[in-house]
């Protein structure tokens, strides 16, 4: 199954890279038009009042008209490429949900197709758990690389299924261990090397603030200046190579929901969607909040198909 869908991320991340380079070009033809018409207006600018102060009016009024009219196409341009970044974002986004609506669509039918034909296992379950999360974060990924303006990194992270159900969790939360990680294609290959490793909940702070702590979501920027004075840990010990800055929400939904004697505080929850990026210049507490929404969006629509896949797992 996971081959089938590699085709067509293959597809979906040439033509992303052809758009990316297409609209660095167009950026670039705009930032050297701009450059030229405040250079020129400058320019012109010093002109006119040399002009005027040697007498010389005339030229100096006809300059002084240039330079305005090359001010307004330099204000024209400008808003011009603002709204067109605007656009393009705005985009961008509602292709990734467009496409990703289409991807979780398609994998609920391709497990009730294996489910009708009972041809379904462990394995073949696992199988659509891993495709269908590199899915989702490759569709964050690209969401975030154009909305935040800097290369995102994303991954699924997992709960041990047969905690799946958290009321059969039968030891304490803080041993529950994270170990099943899928990352967006991208991703560098050392990273996914170590996540091979299985480390306990307790061991990153923003997990354990989720799940421990029932907080709705976790984001920290500049994650070296809380790391030294204790308010910060993960288990990734070249952390800084990767990453400064994360987002982390939880993939679960409230008991009550489930079961309507469950207290309304409690959650069930499979795992969390984490971004991570390095740099965090120009991003504001309202962009993180916008960014903890959309990973939200994700995250609940995606435990529909989870859920289903945890009933039939044996």
């Amino acid at each position: 199954m996971k081959n089938k869908t590699k085709p067509n991320t293959q597809i979906g991340s040439k033509n992303d890279d052809q758009k990316k380079w297409q609209m660095n070009i167009k950026k670039r033809f705009t930032t050297i038009v701009q450059l030229f018409f405040y250079v020129f207006s400058s320019v012109s600018s010093v002109i006119t009042v040399y002009s005027f102060f040697i007498g010389q009016k005339t030229a100096s009024l006809i300059l002084f008209i240039i330079t305005l009219f090359v001010i307004a196409l330099l204000i024209i341009v400008s808003i011009k490429k603002i709204t067109s970044e605007h656009e393009e974002k705005i985009q961008v986004i509602a292709n990734e949900f467009h496409t990703y609506s289409h991807s979780l669509r398609d994998y609920k039918y391709r497990l009730d197709n294996l489910v009708k034909n009972k041809q379904y296992n462990n394995e073949a379950l696992l199988t659509m758990i891993d495709s269908f999360s590199e899915n989702i974060a490759n569709h964050v990924s690209r969401l975030f690389s154009i909305l935040y303006a800097r290369e995102c990194n994303t991954s699924v992270k997992f709960i041990k299924t047969d905690f799946w159900d958290n009321s059969k969790i039968n030891i304490k939360k803080e041993n529950v261990e994270l170990c099943r990680v899928i990352r967006c294609e991208k991703s560098d290959r050392r990273r996914k090397d170590d996540d091979l490793l299985i480390h306990k909940v307790k061991d990153d702070t923003g997990y354990s603030d989720i799940f421990i702590n029932g907080t709705p979501d976790y984001s920290l920027l500049d994650i070296a200046k809380h790391e030294k004075n204790n308010q910060y840990k993960d288990s990734k010990s070249n952390r800084l190579q990767y990453y400064n800055n994360v987002l982390i929400v939880p993939i679960r939904i409230k008991k009550h929901i489930l079961v309507s004697t469950e207290p309304r505080n409690e959650n069930n929850l499979f795992g969390f969607i984490t971004l991570d990026f390095l740099k965090s210049g120009r991003i504001s507490e309202n962009d993180v909040k916008i960014g903890l929404d959309y990973l939200k969006t994700f995250a609940d629509s995606s435990y529909l198909l989870f859920d289903e896949i945890r009933e039939k797992l044996l």
